[in-house]
């Protein structure tokens, strides 16, 4: 609080409440979802240091590329890591979620940030990618989303 007035939740915040009360007052499943509010090219915060990393860990190989990460600094493996949480009572497949549609919207959103940072799409999506349009969107973007995650998205 600031003096006797309560604090005025962030921009971040107000357009995660948003998307909260659409799922809410529809019951969107996430298709409905994820066509509803992702039309622009993916990008993340961690754009501002993923050109310094030297190694990024995928959750889906974990234990390859952690042995990986370690060669790379010349570590021995002594074991594999342990898994801790395992999920229960759901699928851990996300593909599932994503249908023909969202497929095809997922490839123009998310195309750009993989084609950048050497991932890969899942192997049953097809091999063509996000168009010319949306790489230069997603160029675009970049310095007003650079600018939100460091000034704006935090801010009290």
């Amino acid at each position: 609080m600031h003096g006797d007035r309560p604090r005025r939740p962030s921009f971040g915040e107000r357009l995660d409440n948003r998307r909260f009360e659409y799922i809410r007052r529809h019951n969107a499943d996430f298709g409905r979802f994820f066509l509803r509010y992702h039309w622009l090219p993916y990008d993340h915060l961690s754009r501002l240091s993923h050109a310094d990393m030297d190694f990024v860990i995928s959750v889906k190989h974990v234990q390859r590329d952690f042995a990986k990460a370690l060669a790379l600094v010349d570590i021995e493996m002594t074991r594999p890591l342990p898994v801790v949480i395992k999920m229960s009572g759901r699928s851990s497949n996300y593909e599932q979620y994503y249908t023909p549609d969202v497929i095809a919207r997922a490839k123009r959103v998310y195309g750009p940030f993989i084609r950048r940072w050497g991932y890969e799409y899942p192997p049953d999506w097809g091999g063509d990618g996000p168009s010319r349009w949306d790489d230069l969107m997603y160029d675009a973007l970049a310095i007003p989303r650079t600018t939100y995650w460091r000034y704006l998205r935090w801010e009290e």
